[in-house]
């Protein structure tokens, strides 16, 4: 009973800890200066962001006007749409689909779309399924050439200074027809070095099939199965009747002058292939119960189960990710004309943020915002030494005998008055001793240029089991 009483205690702590560390008052000053900056530096008319914290918004900004002509202020709960970010809700219906045992991951195409009649770059017959679909690697290209009327007009309004019409995008009929004409850009499971070869097309083709395994509509499919669930009531579908009136306008920077130009209203069909890949227009209110849904391993097992998010994160599954040392974050991207979103999180550190901007967008000028300075920013403010005092200031919890898994060697990990030092390299380094350096990581500056980076793995209970350093991983001998 003892036992029990103190881990219930010892888990308090340590969430009391944490919700201090990330509520304190100095960091909200901090990145509410960042975020001003940002609005300012980048003239956005509108900027929204929402941290999340397991089921909590522990921090959440509107700056600016979600309608600037009617000087109507962006809130929380202003719709913005979050375009590629419903590729993550589609793959989600994907897995569900999955785990009812209705489709194989494998599964051909061409079993649920007959039309999918595609030719590798060699002429041969391309034999793509859904798993490839889900994580970009079936060497379809981003757009098929039946969306160039889009991106075309886009760059006309866009150099006309909004003068000439805008298209939008075309429907599942006109893309399935154009299939015959289809040849892959890349073999079947290419990467590039670091990334993959993102396809809307792809997603697409994934709605489509989806639809026609389940007998229902994406739309029906996402609002029933997952939308309704996690309590998303403001979330819906941009091609719902009258909703552009109630979204946020989108807006891109005239290349002639400083003005704004106001994008023309979304207008799309309701099959049409951008519902699945990128037609989800929600709040920053709802996006957070998304995020907590991603969070939890307990909640919401109805909408999705704990291994198959986990497959999705590992598979990247319509997720991507991002490293930020001293960890890495889930994230996901949207833009189109006039606007732009970012969702990021990291289930193990049970934290995440939405971010809305109604500005530019593609084919109108991307060199704004950067969402990966931002993610680099919040991980800075949030786990960073100097805002973090109660992870790094007891640092005997991280003195002791550290073994390598798999070796014989071993490292000590000292401190004396000076603070934190290690055996590792004391031989030749002059100074050993550990600077903070983010979230139970510290940095060795040795000689000349020469760092090395020690990690602290903690437990549940915030105590140092393990060090990563470099690539292996070194145990703590208990004394």
């Amino acid at each position: 009973m003892k036992k029990i009483i103190l881990l219930i205690i010892s888990l308090v702590f340590i969430n009391a800890i944490q919700a201090q560390i990330i509520n304190s008052d100095s960091i909200k000053l901090e990145l509410t200066k960042y975020l001003n900056q940002q609005k300012e530096k980048y003239q956005l008319p509108s900027l929204v962001l929402v941290l999340v914290q397991g089921d909590s918004i522990i921090y959440s900004k509107a700056l600016g006007y979600a309608d600037v002509e009617k000087k109507l202020p962006a809130t929380i709960d202003s719709k913005y749409p979050i375009m590629s970010i419903t590729k993550t809700f589609t793959a989600t219906v994907l897995m569900q689909l999955y785990e009812e045992g209705k489709l194989s991951l494998y599964d051909k195409v061409e079993t649920y779309i007959p039309e999918y009649q595609v030719k590798t770059e060699n002429g041969n017959k391309a034999n793509t399924n859904l798993f490839q679909l889900s994580i970009h690697s079936s060497g379809l290209g981003r757009n098929s050439g039946v969306d160039f009327p889009y991106f075309n007009s886009s760059n006309r309004w866009y150099l006309s200074n909004g003068q000439e019409e805008l298209k939008w995008f075309v429907t599942n009929k006109e893309l399935l027809a154009s299939l015959k004409e289809l040849k892959l850009e890349y073999p079947a499971y290419h990467f590039y070095p670091f990334s993959r070869h993102y396809s809307n097309t792809g997603y697409a083709l994934l709605s489509i099939a989806l639809e026609r395994i389940n007998n229902k509509s994406i739309t029906k499919s996402i609002e029933e199965n997952i939308l309704h669930p996690l309590g998303m009531f403001n979330t819906g579908f941009i091609n719902e009747k009258n909703i552009s009136n109630k979204l946020a306008k989108g807006y891109a920077q005239s290349w002639k002058d400083d003005k704004l130009l106001k994008v023309p209203t979304i207008d799309v069909d309701k099959n049409n292939t951008v519902i699945g890949a990128g037609g989800l227009y929600s709040t920053g209110r709802d996006m957070s119960k998304y995020i907590s849904f991603q969070l939890s391993n307990n909640k919401h097992k109805e909408v999705l189960s704990q291994f198959s998010k986990n497959k999705m994160y590992s598979l990247r599954i319509g997720w991507s990710y991002s490293y930020y040392y001293p960890f890495s974050l889930i994230t996901h991207d949207g833009a189109f004309m006039g606007y732009r979103s970012h969702m990021a999180f990291n289930p193990d550190k049970g934290i995440g943020w939405i971010v809305f901007i109604n500005k530019n967008g593609q084919q109108s000028g991307e060199n704004g915002m950067s969402f990966r300075k931002l993610n680099s920013k919040m991980v800075e403010l949030l786990y960073d030494s100097k805002n973090n005092n109660t992870e790094v200031i007891n640092y005997e919890k991280y003195v002791g005998t550290y073994k390598a898994i798999g070796g014989k060697e071993v490292i000590e990990i000292k401190k004396d008055a000076k603070g934190l030092y290690s055996t590792h390299l004391n031989d030749l380094i002059d100074n050993t001793y550990l600077e903070p350096n983010g979230y139970h990581s510290f940095i060795v500056k040795g000689n000349g240029d020469h760092k090395t980076y020690y990690k602290f793995i903690i437990d549940k209970n915030q105590r140092v089991i393990s060090l990563k350093l470099g690539p292996f991983v070194w145990n703590k001998i208990e004394n």
